[in-house]
């Protein structure tokens, strides 16, 4: 990871201050500017990496690494964490290696855009319905109003697989000799497990969901998932450095970390990839994930009608935002966008498409504790403008704008007890709070909480010092009257 700082008036910050006031950013920023918007978000770890790239009005504008894909060895694991799947983790070489657009990462949850690609293909071609039953290409699945829509949109009821219990009873009966699984002998298992809800009666996040949409993809088109992927996506748009269960090359590979307790980098154990199934499967690029976002946006994959449905979130309640298929969906201010992330194995993964700006991007990280997600909002602004209360975080913006609230009501209540209790200047008192409040609540998610704590108290201070320092007016003494 780069350790520079970017400091004073870098792009990055002039963007966000342009932002802030409303300023237009260029159409298309240079990519001195890029680099600095990541630099200035990307945390400064000397030991990891972050590839990133771009797509805007129909090209691929930015693709970059930083940073380190391998930080060499020898190799040092988290103390807790153990290698459940049993797979090798030594490597040939030993020295340390950077990352580029080429660099080859494990994508996790965003394999599940593909899933859903698959499903709406197939549907194009007539081979199946969205609201079919499941029951019809997994009979063991012995719910007749449970439907290929509910598990696209989370909404099945089915538990999630990803459980080490699981793992350990079913991986060993399920797996071939060629380390591939059987996938319909583990959606066998996964419709046996009993349901956390009716179909349609809730929304839960759930790997079986987009496991079960893989092995429905093999049966209907009798043939491998990874083989359907490779015919009808990954090979149509030159897609060549993604895989399915492994890297597609051994070269410029990452190896996955993590964060141990104190901060420390230490490597993670591999996940075997092959057992998430269409719900976590692939290795990529952010140079393919780049040309995956490019034939999305020119509907050279799916048809508009399609895609219009892909794109289309259902509630999913209780704060959690709406989620798609394979996507999630949200708004920036006024600008919708789709997004997913995916963490596994010591990698994290971000893709992002603002349909309506005709702009996408992806990073992939091989910190699987890093937050790509911090990176959304300072990209967007290189393109359009974004204000400071639009500069919410997904997933993590329920929580900023209450803590952002919470500041600026706690400043405007400190301002409105000294207004009360001095019972001076009003007006300017009344100015301070509005102030206050306005600082306490846009100014965390620029310069964090502490300093909107201590900035948002500056009008205050100034009303108190007002108050303190200009002395009364004094009326003139009551003339007396004259004796006569």
């Amino acid at each position: 990871m780069v350790t520079r700082t970017v400091r004073q008036s870098s792009p990055s910050r002039v963007a966000v201050l342009g932002a802030l006031i409303g300023a237009a950013p260029a159409s298309e920023p240079s990519g001195a500017a890029i680099d600095s918007a990541v630099l200035a978000n990307f945390p400064k770890n000397p030991h990891t990496s972050m590839s990133v790239s771009i797509v805007h009005d129909g090209r691929v504008v930015y693709a970059k690494g930083f940073g380190y894909r391998d930080d060499g060895t020898p190799d040092r694991f988290i103390a807790k964490d153990q290698n459940y799947y049993g797979l090798p983790f030594a490597r040939a070489r030993s020295g340390r290696m950077k990352a580029d657009a080429r660099t080859i990462y494990a994508i996790g949850s965003v394999s599940r855009q593909f899933t859903a690609a698959a499903i709406l293909l197939l549907n194009e071609r007539g081979r199946l319905r969205l609201d079919d039953a499941v029951a019809e290409y997994v009979p063991d699945v012995k719910t007749p109003n449970l439907t290929l829509r509910m598990l696209l949109n989370q909404r099945s009821g089915l538990p999630d697989m990803n459980t080490l219990a699981f793992m350990q009873r079913v991986r060993p009966l399920a797996r071939r000799s060629d380390g591939t699984f059987d996938m319909q002998r583990v959606a066998k298992e996964i419709a046996a497990l009993p349901r956390d809800f009716a179909p349609d009666a809730n929304f839960e996040y759930s790997t079986s969901n987009y496991f079960v949409l893989g092995a429905i993809v093999e049966r209907v088109a009798h043939e491998p998932l990874a083989a359907f992927f490779e015919e009808n996506i990954l090979r149509p748009l030159g897609m060549t450095r993604t895989a399915y269960g492994k890297p597609a090359a051994v070269d410029d590979v990452a190896i996955g970390y993590r964060l141990e307790e104190g901060g420390a980098i230490r490597r993670a154990y591999p996940w075997d990839l092959a057992w998430l199934g269409g719900a976590g499967a692939l290795t990529s690029t952010v140079e393919d994930l780049a040309r995956w976002n490019t034939a999305l946006l020119s509907h050279r994959i799916l048809t508009p009608a399609s895609l219009a449905q892909m794109w289309r979130g259902a509630d999913a309640g209780r704060g959690q935002g709406s989620y798609a298929m394979g996507w999630i969906e949200d708004a920036l201010g006024s600008h919708r966008y789709l997004w997913h992330n995916g963490e596994v194995g010591g990698f994290h993964a971000l893709n992002v498409i603002f349909p309506g700006d005709d702009l996408a991007f992806t990073l992939l990280a091989n910190n699987q504790d890093e937050r790509p997600e911090f990176l959304l909002p300072g990209i967007a602004a290189l393109f359009f403008p974004v204000s400071g209360l639009d500069r919410i975080l997904p997933r993590s913006g329920k929580v900023l704008v209450e803590a952002s609230a919470a500041v600026g009501l706690g400043a405007l209540a400190i301002a409105v007890v000294a207004i009360a209790t001095l019972r001076r200047f009003i007006v300017g008192g009344i100015i301070s709070a509005l102030l206050a409040l306005v600082l306490g609540f846009f100014l965390p998610t620029i310069a964090g909480f502490v300093w909107a704590g201590i900035l948002a108290l500056l009008p205050i201070a100034a009303y108190l010092a007002a108050v303190r320092f200009i002395p009364k007016v004094i009326a003139p003494p009551p003339k007396k009257a004259r004796s006569r």
